[in-house]
Formats: structure tokens, C-alpha cells, sequence
């Protein structure tokens, strides 16, 4: 599994302290997050409302904002078949308003650009 550079820290810093897991709790390989450390480690974090599944989410969008191909995306989100992918890793509105950035004439005059969001 590719980890980040900050990813690889966090689990080497857990090395050591079982023979055969590397995260664990009371000795135990910890086979799932349970509710009660979730909340506390959102509750730690100032995260309160943050969702396990929002993690995804982000780690998407943060992949696309820096230009990684769809395809690497979905590789090291596991996902096989792209349309999933492409719910995770939705443009953020930044960067759709500079793709529309690239329409300006040659004299940097564009029509005006409105952001439209459904009513509900």
C-alpha cells in the first residue's frame, strides 16, 4: 500500500509496540474503529460532525487539486470502476471558475461567472 511521507511516520511510530500489528489497542489488533473513539478523536480534533467516510472524500479532492489523474485516484481509493471515483473527487469550485477562466477572449474579457445551486 503507497503511504505519504506523514502516513508512513504514523505507522512506523507504532512499530514495536506489538510483534504482529502495527496499530492495536490493549495488545489487540484493532479490527475496526469503534463509535466511542471516533467521537472523542473528532471531539479532540474539533471535528465533531466529520464522518469515517468524510475522510475519503477529502483525500479525493485533495488528489485532484493537485492534478492526479482519475485513474491513480481511483488506485488509491481501491475502487474499480470510475464513475465511483468521480463521486469521491468532485472539482472544487476554485478550479471549475479557473477552467472557466480559460475562456476569456484574447483581451482577458469573459462573460461573467455565476455559481448556480439547486434550492432545497
Amino acid at each position: 500500500m503507497p503511504l505519504s511521507s506523514v502516513a508512513a511516520s504514523a505507522v512506523n511510530s507504532q512499530r514495536g509496540r506489538s510483534a504482529e500489528w502495527v496499530f492495536t489497542c490493549d495488545g489487540n489488533r484493532i479490527t475496526r474503529l469503534t463509535n466511542t473513539a471516533w467521537k472523542s478523536g473528532r471531539k479532540r480534533a474539533g471535528l465533531p460532525d466529520v464522518r469515517i467516510h468524510d475522510l475519503r472524500h477529502t483525500f479525493a479532492r485533495r488528489l485532484r487539486s493537485v492534478d492526479v489523474s482519475q485513474e491513480d485516484i481511483a488506485e488509491l481509493l481501491g475502487h474499480r470502476y470510475g464513475t465511483v471515483t468521480q463521486h469521491y473527487s468532485k472539482a472544487a469550485i476554485e478550479r471549475l471558475f479557473s477552467c472557466l477562466d480559460k475562456l476569456a477572449d484574447d483581451d482577458g474579457n469573459s462573460a461573467e461567472m455565476v455559481l448556480l445551486r439547486k434550492a432545497g
